[in-house]
């Protein structure tokens, strides 16, 4: 029920221009098919030019690898990610 009310949030359009973007992951314990895994947390932070920052994604993933990454950069620059230096 929490990720139905999350969704229009994580899929909203991203209007304001952020000059810098901060990533970061930390690895939590999920329970995944009976089993206890541990899955990546991966939060964007977008810096505006004003310096205000605000989260702007977040994802889970299995991993930190290449393809996880280029998911979650694609995701923003379709949402309208602009401006970064």
């Amino acid at each position: 029920q929490l990720d139905a009310e999350l969704e229009p949030w994580r899929e909203r359009q991203l209007t304001d221009e952020y000059q810098y973007l901060i990533f970061d992951a930390r690895y939590e314990k999920v329970g995944e098919n009976g089993r206890v895994i541990s899955k990546a947390f991966i939060v964007a932070v977008g810096i505006a030019i004003d310096g205000k920052r605000e989260i702007i994604g977040c994802w889970t993933a299995n991993s930190e690898s290449f393809e996880e990454w280029d998911t979650c950069l694609k995701g923003l620059k379709e949402r309208g990610l602009k401006g970064v230096r």
